[in-house]
């Protein structure tokens, strides 16, 4: 009888236990890094240079900012899936971004690069984006538009009074 007992508690046992495939795809992780050709792109990331900015107002007032963090964070996004019991891929995409304190002055600087951003802005859909905030104001941009001459708010190089 115990065994007739221990034999029928197995097989209900193996029957309330799913097969780990299921006949699923395997949800898998993926990482997408930011390139050195995109971090270049930027001199923030790359160039020491730029670890002490300076910026000059026309009144003659300078606020100068130094670089105190480089931090390194993803962000994730659900990808592939082969139906609901069979769970979602990972998508982590690379952001960097740069922190920067008042040395000189009084005010606010911080830059970041985004693997894929994905960010609807002004009704496009902008991917691998760059943001800038100094003194509040928001600046965002895709990657594919720096050094792009034809590009309507193209800039270019440019020195004030020096």
């Amino acid at each position: 009888m115990k065994l007739f007992s221990i034999i029928i508690l197995i097989i209900l046992t193996q029957s309330c236990s799913k097969d780990p495939q299921n006949g699923c795809y395997i949800p898998k992780d993926n990482y997408y890094y930011l390139t050195d050709a995109q971090l270049n792109q930027t001199p923030y990331f790359t160039n020491p240079a730029f670890d002490t900015i300076s910026f000059a107002s026309d009144k003659g007032d300078t606020l100068t900012f130094v670089k105190t963090k480089t931090d390194t964070t993803w962000y994730t996004e659900k990808g592939n899936i082969g139906s609901p019991d069979c769970g979602y891929d990972q998508n982590f995409y690379q952001a960097i971004h740069n922190i920067y304190t008042t040395i000189k002055g009084n005010g606010s600087f911080d830059v970041r690069h985004i693997r894929k951003g994905n960010v609807n802005f002004l009704n496009y859909l902008v991917p691998n984006i760059i943001t800038i905030n100094f003194n509040g104001l928001y600046f965002v941009f895709a990657e594919s538009v720096i050094g792009d001459k034809t590009y309507k708010n193209f800039v270019g190089e440019l020195k004030i009074k020096n």
